[in-house]
């Protein structure tokens, strides 16, 4: 720790000023119990001191302070929420796993069923919604059985609870380690105040479901697929609403493990037929009841209940659509399912929102992190209800809640990502690659538009598929070139470029593509400014002008901002790190094949458009032909990779597109 201290740039008051402010504001939740009339204030000023204070560890943290710190920290922390009072949730499990000491089925009696008169008492007179079976899956029951066959308290099943959140902890932990990522990362969720207050003050059981799907990533890392599809399994007997992320995880090689996701179903046996209402009765709460849904609440101003479930219904069902088939990492699909599914759904209570602050352990975004903050505004609703008895939700919450979000996720679309941690260190050299065949009249005007950036290791390599033409005595007259021979196809003739290249930093650029003449430096100085980021493109610019090539651009800057996909005429870019073996050697299709690689393997960046795209291939044919032809191909390429039914060298996407094998 000594040798951190004299070695490291941070100061050591910014880390123990992030350590006091977590402190207050652990002491202002810690003081809810003795002063309730201030629940609200305190319970605020404990969140943003909480929040503030997590951010700031995670930006001091010392590089080499392992787990134990933080596991320290997060123990430490939740002692303090331990004695606030628990939600009425709770209350609920303890009386369900009392109910089945009895022979009781919670999901076929209700707590309101005169049979269950004899073993009512307090926690009975605490519990919600007491004309419903349950809606908790039989791994919760059994939790519930277990704890309540041990100790009938409250604070005991909280204690339990939380030993599933630490558990969430350690799993995440060790995922980074696996990584190679720094451990700060983990605060996101050891001191989020969202996670905090969630389960160790209110006592949700969705602990025991995060812990269950992060064991399921940490298999999913380890290539163990029989236990991730096992645990993806419990944490959907936890509750129903998980098994949106099994589809996620079914790839070519985990589909002959699906079955093992069937084995947590033996837990059922103990409920026989009775367990059937556990499908009816969640669907009545979600199709009854709603709570500070995002899109739902939008959509209520302008159309009926029903009408807003169903449209909402359908925009998630897109979007998880377009998930399946645009994000290749099934981890951070999950995370992106996930919340997509709190942003379209009715109800939104805040501590569903834990499972964002896991996610944003393994994916920092800007917006998700925010959204961990932002959401605690939603218990003001619930802490005027218990002091008024009054149930009333306020527009003015919702607006606080996720816009500052939504406005920070579009603005990171335009900015350059800073937030996640430093991944792939500073570039040291830098490699231009030009796949060329016959490019006789475009290639001199493409070379002499590149500038290499002073002071740095930089070389150019054109790489010739057979041309016939002059190329290659265009490209032996620039002594700057090394000049590469390779077979036919524009992936085959990429790849091998790449493997002759010594750069640390490879850019892309296509022979009718120009760059800017400082646009190779602005690039490399980008890469070197933000180390963290593994590679992208630069936005479109067409070398000509008119209204439909104005609609191009657009679509095209959109479609990279928004998929992170772009195309080979964009100036693609990245570390060599972050491809390492995995260049594909296809003759076509390539540049999506590199974005949906990088996309696995950390932050992209689109930069301003410091290069200029040729329109000539949009002038040689038709407009509406050439704009239909590139949709067909590329959905169709990643519905096939999806799919997982590519075969060889993509010579029928070639010929398609070029016309000619």
């Amino acid at each position: 720790m000594i040798s951190f201290f004299h070695t490291t740039s941070i100061k050591i008051w910014h880390l123990w000023l992030s350590f006091g402010i977590l402190a207050l504001g652990l002491l202002a939740f810690f003081n809810i119990s003795f002063y309730p009339s201030q629940r609200t204030l305190l319970f605020f000023i404990g969140f943003l001191l909480s929040f503030s204070g997590m951010l700031g560890l995670r930006h001091t943290w010392p590089p080499n302070w392992k787990l134990m710190p933080i596991l320290l920290i997060a123990i430490i922390s939740r002692c303090f929420l331990l004695p606030l009072e628990h939600s009425d949730d709770l209350n609920r499990y303890l009386w369900e796993g009392r109910v089945q000491l009895h022979a009781i089925s919670p999901y076929e009696i209700s707590p309101l069923d005169p049979r269950t008169a004899p073993f009512r008492d307090a926690v009975w007179l605490g519990v919600n919604h007491k004309e419903f079976t349950s809606i908790y899956g039989p791994l919760s029951q059994l939790v519930f059985r277990a704890c309540v066959s041990i100790r009938y308290s409250a604070l005991f099943l909280k204690i339990v609870l939380i030993l599933f959140d630490l558990g969430t902890l350690l799993l995440l932990v060790r995922i980074l380690q696996n990584r190679g990522s720094r451990l700060n990362e983990a605060l996101l969720y050891a001191v989020n105040p969202v996670v905090l207050y969630a389960f160790a003050a209110e006592g949700h059981v969705e602990s025991i479901l995060l812990c269950m799907l992060a064991g399921a990533m940490l298999m999913h890392q380890k290539k163990k697929f029989a236990f991730m599809f096992v645990l993806i399994g419990c944490a959907a007997s936890v509750k129903l609403t998980a098994f949106i992320f099994i589809p996620l995880l079914i790839r070519k090689e985990t589909l002959r493990y699906l079955w093992f996701v069937l084995l947590p179903l033996v837990m059922v046996i103990p409920y026989g037929a009775t367990a059937g209402s556990l499908i009816t009765v969640t669907a009545r709460f979600a199709s009854e009841f709603h709570f500070n849904g995002f899109l739902y609440g939008v959509l209520v101003l302008f159309f009926s209940y029903h009408s807003a479930l169903v449209i909402s219904t359908m925009i998630f069902l897109g979007v998880y659509s377009a998930v399946v088939f645009l994000t290749p990492d099934p981890i951070r699909a999950c995370g992106n399912v996930a919340l997509a599914f709190l942003l379209t759904s009715p109800t939104a209570h805040p501590w569903y929102f834990a499972i964002i602050a896991m996610f944003a352990v393994l994916y920092p975004v800007r917006s998700w992190v925010a959204l961990t903050g932002t959401i605690g505004i939603s218990w003001l609703t619930s802490f005027k209800y218990w002091a008024t008895g009054i149930w009333k939700e306020f527009m003015i919450i919702r607006i606080l809640e996720y816009v500052p979000p939504f406005l920070l996720e579009i603005a990171a679309q335009w900015r350059w990502p800073e937030f996640a941690s430093p991944g792939y260190g500073y570039p040291q050299s830098l490699s231009i690659i030009i796949p060329v065949l016959n490019e006789g009249s475009q290639l001199r005007d493409c070379l002499e538009s590149i500038v290499l950036p002073q002071d740095v290791a930089a070389e150019i390599i054109v790489i010739d598929g057979g041309s016939s033409d002059d190329t290659l005595l265009i490209a032996q007259s620039d002594p700057r070139v090394k000049l590469v021979t390779s077979d036919r196809g524009r992936g085959i003739q990429i790849a091998k470029g790449v493997k002759r290249s010594a750069g640390d930093l490879i850019i892309i650029i296509h022979a009718d593509t120009r760059l800017t003449h400082d646009g190779a430096t602005k690039l490399y100085g980008f890469c070197k400014n933000h180390p963290n980021v593994c590679g992208g493109s630069v936005a479109t610019k067409f070398d000509a002008p008119g209204l439909r090539f104005v609609l191009i651009t657009a679509l095209n800057n959109l479609r990279a901002r928004l998929t992170g996909i772009s195309f080979g005429d964009q100036a693609q870019f990245f570390r060599r790190k972050a491809i390492q073996g995995d260049m594909p050697r296809i003759k076509l299709m390539e540049d999506i094949e590199i974005s949906m690689l990088l996309k696995e393997r950390g932050e992209l960046a689109i930069l301003p458009a410091l290069a200029w795209s040729s329109t000539r291939r949009w002038r040689r044919k038709s407009y509406v032909y050439n704009m239909l032809l590139v949709l067909r191909l590329t959905t169709t390429y990643l519905v096939r990779r999806r799919l997982g039914t590519l075969t060889g060298d993509n010579s029928d996407f070639y010929k398609a597109y070029y016309g000619k094998p």
